[in-house]
């Protein structure tokens, strides 16, 4: 992996071509061209699923954003040819849980998907980071992460429920919970980033007697696809194109699907 500086030698009179890869249907191999210099590469995992109901503790989760990666390759470090995998973004879950958004692979750098209950994070060679993130938390805390997704925390005796949020990472996916002092609902948007997707928002339990219902909004993303809104009384939203986690549906309606990743390659010459 090759920083700024490792590649200021090459830029003097280059071209540059801007190629990306979407199709997450089969792996396909990245050819190195003869005339290549260096590459910049960006890469986006697949946003996470909402879910489609509720859990037996009344507990639902919108769909964690997928993560994003850059890097510098000088041509001469790179193989002819490089396996890549772009992540597709997951399906509707079931039963109150999300489903995982698919890794991306460029080589050796692979950025994870949007995680079950929590956000997505980077995982490459040179430095694995964080790589519990994604557990589900019963604590009176809350972990923002850099590279890694911001994890869910579940104030179930607290007052509120926070989703993290990322930088790299994707945001975590909205959470909704019965509190065990007097049953009622907490509910948080889903989870923001800068470079990787916002989680998708979440619904409270229309089986509560004490409540409001309410729906929340998705993580926003700067630079990638923004969480999917849920909704009172009617199917979460899809998250949005690159990386977005889908939005949790309503009592009886279907969870959005996570947005798919994608790879961005530059070429210079």
């Amino acid at each position: 992996m090759a920083n700024l500086t490792d590649i200021l030698p090459y830029l003097a009179g280059v071209k540059v071509i801007k190629e990306t890869y979407t199709d997450t249907t089969a792996p396909f191999n990245f050819v190195k061209d003869p005339e290549d210099k260096f590459y910049l590469v960006k890469i986006w995992s697949g946003g996470g699923g909402g879910a489609t109901n509720y859990d037996t503790n009344n507990r639902q989760y919108g769909g964690a954003g997928g993560a994003y990666f850059e890097t510098f390759i000088i041509a001469s470090e790179l193989a002819d040819t490089t396996a890549c995998v772009v992540g597709a973004g997951g399906p509707p879950g079931t039963g109150g849980s999300p489903t995982a958004g698919g890794n991306t692979s460029f080589g050796d750098f692979t950025v994870t998907g949007g995680q079950l209950n929590g956000g997505s994070f980077i995982d490459f060679p040179e430095q694995r980071i964080l790589e519990n993130n994604g557990s589900f938390l019963v604590a009176s805390f809350v972990l923002d992460g850099i590279y890694s997704g911001g994890r869910v925390a579940s104030l179930i005796n607290d007052q509120s429920v926070y989703s993290g949020k990322s930088f790299y990472g994707g945001g975590a996916g909205g959470f909704s919970v019965r509190r065990t002092t007097d049953g009622s609902i907490r509910v948080s948007n889903g989870g923001n980033s800068i470079y990787g997707g916002g989680g998708g928002g979440t619904t409270t339990n229309f089986g509560s007697p004490i409540f409001t219902p309410a729906a929340t909004n998705g993580g926003i993303s700067k630079f990638a696809g923004n969480g999917g809104n849920a909704s009172i009384g009617g199917p979460g939203e899809n998250g949005s194109f690159p990386s977005g986690g889908g939005a949790a549906g309503y009592l009886g309606f279907t969870g959005g699907s996570g947005a798919n990743g994608q790879i961005i390659v530059y070429r210079f010459r």
